[in-house]
Parts: C-alpha cells; structure tokens; sequence
C-alpha cells in the first residue's frame, strides 16, 4: 500500500503471510469489464481462483477484502500517519 501527500510517498507492507494471501496477478489482457472507479480490476487477476477481479461475485470479492485483527490496526496506524490524520 503506498500513499502520496503533500510531495511524500509512503509505502507499508505487511508480513510475508499477509502478502501471500492478498496477493493477485497484474496481467496485460484486460478484461472487456469494468469497474467504474477501479480500472485495475480489469487487469487484476484472483491468484487463487484465476478469475478478473471484475468477475468476481459479491461474496468472493467481500472475502478477498476482509482486513482483520491486528493487520486491521497496522494499516489505520500507517494510515493515520501517512496522511497525517
């Protein structure tokens, strides 16, 4: 995750087994798809289930973006001080 303000980058990554279970393909087939407001999820592909995130149901995309305990509360700390909150 990266965060530009005021002139400064910021950049957080989590553990290594927060990176292997978040972790997607950026591919150079777009989807015909789109989401309006995230033209990356035509190019993201699921690593699990191989499928655009485009494609994805309600239910795969609500599990796919579940942030949890205290990854929860690294990413708000790195939030809050990245932009200054």
């Amino acid at each position: 995750m990266a965060v530009f303000n005021n002139g400064c980058v910021t950049s957080f990554m989590g553990s290594r087994e927060d990176v292997r279970v978040g972790s997607f393909y950026l591919i150079d087939k777009p989807s015909d798809k789109r989401h309006v407001g995230w033209p990356l999820d035509s190019i993201s592909v699921n690593r699990d289930s191989g499928k655009y995130f485009v494609d994805l149901s309600q239910n795969e995309t609500a599990q796919s973006q579940i942030i949890v305990g205290e990854y929860a509360e690294h990413i708000k700390d790195f939030l809050v001080k990245s932009l200054k909150l």
